[in-house]
């Protein structure tokens, strides 16, 4: 997965942010109506939780600015009228994507990155929330812990997202830890990835299971794929110089 850090610009018109930040459009910029996706706004709501977020060319006031992201769930840390920047973060917000996209139209924005947050890959499709969490509790506190789901479904896309409170060496401890653990047949792949926007979270890549054990040759792997689309990946995975 990528790991450079997400910053997202809105369009340079000269009306960019010259009015009040309208809580209307925020809400009912997308209606979302697949009940599902509950479980993806769930999630971005913990991924985003207790990061702080910068948000630059803010020309709107501070009692208008307050107003509309406090409604919305989103409290306002510091804020530089003279640099027209403003640091905030989400306390409370059931709409975190929608928000976030309406941000991103008005304002120049940066996230906070993390060293600590672990992707594990390769989990069995039907894996929840609350089998990832036991799955990785016994190694320590969490700080996040969800699958990552489809925006559009809500479904769950087999790979999961957990942070542990707790040092960036222990982090890394518990990386190698969890790396290559069969869970329910599957050996999950555990790394640590620095990225800044949920929807990046979206992986591109997809696991091919049950090759047979000699088949090696990376080329012939491309070239079965390529009658779709051109692979810009493809890779053999190997543990301890084994197939």
């Amino acid at each position: 997965m990528a790991t450079s850090m997400s910053h997202s610009r809105s369009s340079t018109t000269s009306e960019k942010n010259t009015n009040a930040v309208s809580s209307g459009e925020i809400n009912g910029h997308k209606q979302h109506s697949h009940a599902d996706q509950k479980g993806s706004e769930l999630a971005a709501k913990q991924f985003y939780s207790n990061k702080q977020i910068t948000l630059k060319n803010v020309n709107t006031v501070l009692t208008e600015l307050t107003g509309t992201l406090t409604e919305n769930g989103v409290n306002i840390l510091e804020f530089d009228e003279q640099n027209k920047q403003a640091k905030v973060q989400f306390k409370d917000c059931d709409n975190v994507l929608d928000v976030m996209e309406y941000l991103s139209r008005s304002f120049d924005v940066s996230v906070e990155s993390s060293n600590k947050l672990l992707c594990l890959a390769h989990l069995p499709s039907t894996y929840t929330d609350q089998q990832l969490r036991e799955l990785v509790s016994s190694h320590g506190s969490l700080c996040k812990c969800f699958m990552y789901r489809c925006r559009h479904t809500g479904e769950s896309l087999g790979y999961g997202f957990v942070e542990f409170d707790c040092t960036i060496e222990k982090s890394k401890q518990i990386e190698l830890e969890l790396d290559w653990k069969e869970v329910d047949s599957h050996s999950i792949h555990c790394e640590t990835v620095n990225i800044t926007s949920y929807d990046k979270l979206c992986s591109k890549c997809l696991l091919i299971d049950n090759l047979p054990t000699d088949f090696t040759d990376v080329m012939a792997l491309r070239d079965i794929f390529s009658c779709c689309h051109k692979p810009l990946y493809c890779q053999i995975v190997m543990k301890d110089n084994e197939f």
